[in-house]
């Protein structure tokens, strides 16, 4: 500002206006006030022009008379053009200013010659930084627009701007509150979804890096726990995490999200990418530890993600394709992620797969990552695990070992060999392998081991276990169980989680026994068992028992054997007796040590789901679910305007809704229960209609038509749990007649989901209702041929419903055939004063007492 005015002033002609301190911050109060417009130029003349022009009624002898005290406002009236056009309220500032300053700033010297007269230039600048602060610069207005304005889009437009000409912002975390803003979106078209990641990438590339972390873990903690499920936006985000640092902990959750909605393409491109910019960030980061190193362990977590997910999912071909050729590149998953693959390929029972579950044992087998290990190992503690199975009695497996480790090259002392042949021939051995022993053992070179004993089982079974040489290691393990006062729970834990980490059937029986036998020493109060925790009923349950129950679930929940983590009905069951005795605090317990595990967490989750769709609470159910999972598998559009209209979270029920964490993918059971929450919420026939015909279309065609999805929201594969299907049936059956219901029935069959018992017992309950009996016979007969080809499980359950119904349309003799059936499956197992016995004794009493009507 306080250069606009030097224009003003004219080298060779001075006016003792502008030597006047007063008259300068005259013109600085002038223009302070949006005065200059008037005062600067009016019909074509400058301010200096008018200021310096005589009045009319004045000659200029008086003009050169005028004393040095005249008032510039004086002077500016005595000019009608100068102030033409000034509003009054201008007009009195102005007078006011020139009454009172001339006062404040004193008497002005006339001696001097200097322009400034007794001042310096500062003190010019100073006057008019009085009233005119130093002008923001570029990235200061971006963050006031951020950070105060909160104007995302002229920041973003301002943005452009300034990287147009190059302008370097510095970096800044007032930057993550636009980034967060833009994840709040959701896009409605393509060009949005892409624009979306846009500016996205504008705002996190000005967020600080791994040396100020807080700014871009809030925005990657926001996406992960918003109903965001997009494969552009996590791809995009986590590929500026690695850059920034974040490579640990961005990696994994993007390539499991990618690899579950995206496609082939998607995942290979993050596969490649994220690699080349972590060693890019790592080579600008002058980091001092090995890249290499570094890198190839990255690429191996995010490929081991990446097959786990496709596996999981039941992609198989995407799953094979991602997995290297051993004799192409050193690049591999883990040992975890190829014995997974090989486990869901198994469980499908399809023979096309044998070539798929060879070609990935082939490159990655128990037998091929135990003679890795074995490479790796010491001499001296293989032939410690030599010694410890011929002590053991076990030479069939110690002369297996050694053969295997002389196949390796490994060098094996003299002192193993004779060891080992010594016990081979107390125990008369076979003379062949003796003979091959005795060949090997000369060739073998002394060792200087005379200090290691001769045998250790529990040093054994830690190298062996290592070693993945999981049959030596149960071989020792429990020896060393029995022998050793106070075993090491770690190395019985080790050795259980690569059991279940093999996925091996025939590690059943193992994996039960050594589950017991790593459980901490009984306390002299023994733990009461399942069936009796189960036992107990709400508001009769003493603090001991429920104290007892918790310590129960939180030792499965602990336990290495993911196969003994409590079920669904076991954490309803509790939740229901903790709400009973208002005992909040044991779910609190329970929820920290549940979610310390993803499959553990999953159980909990769903314990809380399933109890809450018991007690009636749909607008709960779908509150758990969103908070802990992606809108996938669901009608996204269905879900999120049914949570847009719940009021807000009661107090009572916050104890549902966990803090924010990292969502996962929901299983089709899981599903289920949300389709069914969103049934119960839904009131009129159109809206059920709708819902039950996007339930049906994603049976078909594995993806639920939305809006959302058709503007580049890529969704996983809707694979949809029958159990999601059965209250369609009878709810259709309320709102359009019995018809309605029987077709539904039919449309998901056709649909291709295989009913359940069920499903069957809705149709043949429908059938019955509407007296069509000899339907209801091939009903009953479908099911049971279906049981005899282990297709489902029959049910007590059914045969009651189907027996009621008839009784219901006055049909005794054909509840009478029903009930004989149901007897010839199930009398046999019904014992005396069981549950069992008295439901069928109460079906007999209401068929007797329809017969007497």
């Amino acid at each position: 500002m306080q250069r606009a005015a030097w224009p003003l002033i004219s080298p060779r002609k001075p006016s003792s206006f502008y030597l006047r301190p007063h008259n300068r911050t005259f013109v600085a109060t002038a223009r302070y006030f949006n005065l200059s417009d008037g005062l600067d130029e009016v019909n074509g003349s400058s301010l200096v022009g008018a200021l310096q022009r005589p009045s009319p009624k004045t000659t200029s002898l008086e003009t050169d008379s005028l004393p040095q005290k005249a008032h510039l406002f004086d002077a500016l009236s005595s000019s009608n053009s100068a102030l033409q056009g000034l509003p009054q309220s201008s007009l009195d500032i102005l007078a006011q200013v020139d009454r009172t300053l001339p006062a404040i700033l004193g008497e002005v010297e006339t001696d001097s010659t200097s322009i400034f007269e007794d001042c310096t230039s500062e003190e010019y600048t100073v006057v008019v930084n009085a009233f005119h602060p130093p002008a923001p610069t570029s990235s200061q207005t971006l963050e006031s627009l951020v950070s105060q304005e909160q104007d995302y889009t002229r920041a973003l437009r301002l943005l452009d701007e300034l990287q147009a000409v190059g302008t370097i912002i510095p970096r800044s975390p007032i930057y993550a509150d636009a980034a967060v803003a833009v994840l709040n979106a959701t896009p409605k078209t393509e060009d949005e979804a892409a624009n979306q990641v846009h500016m996205l990438t504008q705002w996190v590339s000005l967020l600080p890096g791994a040396e100020a972390p807080e700014a871009f873990r809030s925005v990657w903690e926001h996406l992960c726990t918003s109903t965001l499920d997009s494969v552009r936006v996590y791809s995009a985000l986590a590929l500026l995490g690695v850059e920034k640092g974040f490579a640990n902990e961005v990696s994994a959750t993007a390539m499991r999200l990618i690899s579950t909605q995206g496609d082939l393409s998607s995942i290979k491109y993050g596969l490649e990418e994220i690699p080349i910019r972590h060693e890019r960030y790592l080579k600008n980061s002058r980091c001092t530890q090995a890249i290499p190193k570094l890198v190839s362990t990255l690429r191996t977590q995010i490929l081991s993600v990446a097959i786990q997910t496709l596996a999981r999912e039941e992609r198989f071909d995407d799953a094979i394709q991602l997995v290297p050729d051993p004799l192409e590149t050193n690049l591999h998953a883990t040992p975890y992620a190829y014995n997974y693959l090989i486990h869901k390929l198994r469980a499908t029972k399809n023979d096309a797969y044998l070539p798929y579950i060879q070609f990935v044992a082939q490159h990655k087998s128990v037998a091929r990552l135990k003679s890795t290990a074995i490479r790796r190992c010491h001499p001296e503690q293989l032939g410690l695990c030599i010694r410890s199975l011929a002590h053991a009695n076990r030479t069939d497996l110690a002369t297996v070992l050694l053969e295997e480790v002389v196949h390796l090259r490994v060098p094996i002392g003299l002192r193993t060999y004779t060891f080992l042949l010594e016990r081979l021939r107390a125990a008369s051995g076979d003379d062949v392998v003796i003979q091959r022993i005795a060949e090997l053992a000369e060739s073998a070179q002394p060792d200087d081991s005379s200090q290691s004993p001769d045998f250790d089982y529990g040093k054994s079974v830690q190298v062996l276990t290592r070693c993945w040489s999981l049959d030596d290691a149960l071989a020792l393990v429990y020896l060393y169980h029995q022998n050793t006062p106070s075993p090491l729970r770690s190395i019985l834990n080790k050795l259980l989680w690569r059991l279940s980490a093999s996925f091996d059937p025939a590690y059943a029986k193992d994996i039960a026994r050594l589950t017991k036998l790593a459980k901490p020493p009984s306390k002299s109060v023994p733990e009461p068992s399942l069936q009796y925790c189960l036992s107990l009923k709400a508001g009769q349950t003493s603090a001991s028992d429920l104290a007892a129950y918790l310590r129960l679930l939180k030792a499965r929940y602990q336990a290495p054997n993911p196969h003994g983590i409590p079920q669904v009905h076991v954490v309803s069951h509790f939740l229901h007796l903790c709400l009973a005795s208002d005992r909040l605090r044991a779910i609190s317990l329970l929820r920290s040590v549940a979610f310390k595990r993803k499959a553990s967490r999953l159980s909990f989750i769903i314990g809380q789901m399933v109890y809450q769709e018991r007690c009636g609470r749909p607008d709960l159910v779908l509150r758990i679910f969103a908070s802990h999972f992606h809108l996938s598998g669901v009608p996204r559009d269905s879900v999120l305007l049914q949570l847009s209209h719940l009021p807000e979270v009661d107090p009572a029920d916050s104890i549902w809704i966990s803090r924010r964490q990292v969502k996962l993918h929901p299983r089709p059971e899981i599903t289920a229960v949300v389709w069914r929450a969103l049934l119960k919420l839904i009131q009129d026939h159109s809206s059920l209609e709708n819902l039950y015909r996007s339930l049906l279309g994603a049976a078909r065609t594995g993806n639920a038509e939305s809006p959302v999805q058709a503007g580049g929201m890529t969704t996983v594969p809707l694979r949809i749990h029958p159990h999601a299907m059965t209250p369609f049936i009878r709810r259709l059956e309320d709102a359009f007649g019995g018809d309605r219901g029987v077709q539904a029935v039919r449309e998901m069959i056709q649909a291709g989901v295989r009913p359940t018992i069920g499903h069957w017992t809705e149709l043949g309950r429908l059938y019955a209702r509407r007296g069509d009996v000899k339907q209801v016979m091939t009903v009953l007969d479908q099911v049971e041929l279906s049981a005899t080809q282990n297709l489902l499980e029959l049910d007590v359950t059914f045969y009651a419903n189907l027996i009621r119904a008839l009784l219901d349309r006055n049909s005794v003799r054909e509840a009478q055939i029903v009930e004989q059936r149901l007897l010839a499956s199930f009398e046999h197992r019904a014992e005396p004063e069981s549950s069992l016995s008295k439901f069928l004794h109460s079906l007999r009493r209401d068929i007797q007492q329809a017969q007497v009507c």
